[in-house]
């Protein structure tokens, strides 16, 4: 699917128009301050083959347009700028990025991703739709909005990782949860990594755009290119923050879960400890003798009341020291 709108001029609303149109006016460029943007979503071969012909993109564009899974990158082709970002939605194994495609020419914008309803592409046509009253303005400035909008977009994320790691780490230090506590944090710590792999060279994007020069952005709209830098720089150092608690919270839930188990293994070797004793006089009076020893009744009753008292006196020792 394929829509289209034009703002006539700097910070004016724009209106849908056909893409033959909007085609059409990108190619005219007849007013600076006019701005097309065109976005496409689940794109059709016809429609790939249209969006090359009607803004001269570069068969490696188109390749890369077609072939989702990209890594996130900037690339400068004739008469325009290519970028690959990534937004994320959902949390641990709900997490999925959605790729953003942006192809940035003098006075027209083309957005692509590969579903329909992409919320930070959402808000940020609604936003050209009704017009802009702060700078900046330009198609440079449409792909700033844009993009400012996808990186603040993943702070709800990580909000919910923190939050997630902090339910986790008090379940694993009052041993409230089950024994699933281990696997939820390796689900935690699989998907901040995967969050990680993608921040990482979309960083690199973004710092590059804000630090070099280019001819279709504008001295102006830099500087708001290196603040949604500085964002998501600090949305990188956030994740990293993250990943470090995950593990923390997975080396104490290993620690409370080995002291439980030496806690087990003492009290085992307590009872065993207290019935030695027992196992011997009963497998020693279990023998068979010519003359049975203690057969005084004395010597009996004696050997009786040790036996009764050796087990609670154990027991009272164990206790005394704290083993059990």
């Amino acid at each position: 699917m394929i829509r289209a709108a034009i703002s006539r001029s700097a910070g004016a609303s724009a209106e849908p128009v056909s893409f033959e149109e909007a085609a059409a006016a990108a190619r005219a460029a007849s007013d600076a301050g006019q701005v097309v943007w065109v976005d496409a979503s689940a794109c059709s071969d016809d429609e790939f083959a249209s969006l090359a012909a009607a803004f001269g993109l570069h068969p490696l564009t188109i390749e890369d347009l077609r072939h989702r899974n990209q890594r996130a990158k900037l690339e400068e082709f004739p008469g325009y700028l290519f970028l690959v970002v990534h937004w994320f939605r959902g949390i641990e194994a709900t997490l999925k990025p959605d790729e953003v495609h942006c192809i940035l020419g003098r006075n027209w914008l083309v957005t692509v991703c590969d579903r329909e309803g992409v919320e930070p592409v959402e808000q940020s046509w609604a936003g050209f739709l009704r017009g802009r009253v702060r700078p900046p303005s330009g198609a440079d400035g449409e792909l700033y909005r844009l993009l400012d909008q996808l990186v603040d977009s993943h702070m709800p994320v990580l909000t919910r990782f923190e939050d997630r790691l902090e339910h986790l780490s008090a379940t694993v230090t009052q041993r409230n949860g089950g024994n699933d506590e281990l696997s939820r944090i390796v689900a935690v710590r699989r998907a901040l990594v995967r969050f990680r792999r993608s921040m990482a060279p979309q960083r690199d994007v973004l710092s590059a755009l804000a630090r070099r020069e280019h001819a279709l952005v504008s001295e102006k709209t830099l500087l708001y290119f290196r603040d949604v830098s500085d964002h998501l720089q600090r949305e990188y150092e956030t994740i990293e923050s993250l990943r470090e608690l995950t593990q923390s919270v997975m080396e104490v839930e290993l620690a409370v879960s080995e002291r439980q188990q030496s806690q087990v293994v003492k009290r085992l070797t307590v009872i065993s400890t207290v019935f030695l004793p027992l196992n011997f006089v009963t497998g020693f009076f279990g023998m068979n003798f010519t003359h049975m020893p203690f057969s005084d009744d004395r010597f009996l009753f004696g050997a009786l009341v040790a036996m009764a008292m050796l087990p609670s006196v154990l027991v009272f020792w164990f206790y005394r020291r704290r083993w059990i």
